[in-house]
């Protein structure tokens, strides 16, 4: 789910305010609480890590964005939730997910997360044209 301080912090992107700052960090943690568009957090965070960013085409040329991160566990947990942040720690939450089925995992095993966002045409309204 797309938070408030992610779209946010996108718009910011787009129009170069607020010195904006790109998203490119995952995490990964063991929160079970539905995920919310207020959110600014992990609900219980246990491993961020610096993202792989690729542009991927699904349905159109580059439709796709998808991060990926690779972990390496410090602690044996169920891990439920991942999300996208745009910084090493604290930062605004670009969006979160509960994750079905989770995942267990131990000390030093590792371990990839991967959370895609397609870009869909909205039928952007306005403009003059030309």
């Amino acid at each position: 789910m797309l938070t408030t301080a992610g779209k946010t912090e996108v718009a910011n992107l787009f129009t170069n305010q607020n010195t904006p700052v790109n998203f490119g960090w995952i995490a990964i943690g063991v929160g079970t609480t539905a995920a919310a568009i207020g959110d600014t957090t992990l609900e219980d965070e246990s491993n961020r890590v610096e993202a792989t960013i690729d542009y991927i085409s699904i349905l159109s040329p580059l439709d796709t964005i998808r991060f990926v991160g690779f972990h390496t566990i410090d602690k044996a947990e169920t891990i439920s939730e991942i999300g996208v942040l745009n910084a090493v720690t604290t930062g605004d939450l670009l969006a979160r997910r509960i994750l079905n089925p989770t995942f267990t995992v131990a000390v030093s095993d590792k371990g990839i997360s991967v959370f895609t966002f397609t870009i869909k045409d909205g039928g952007a309204g306005g403009g003059s044209g030309w």
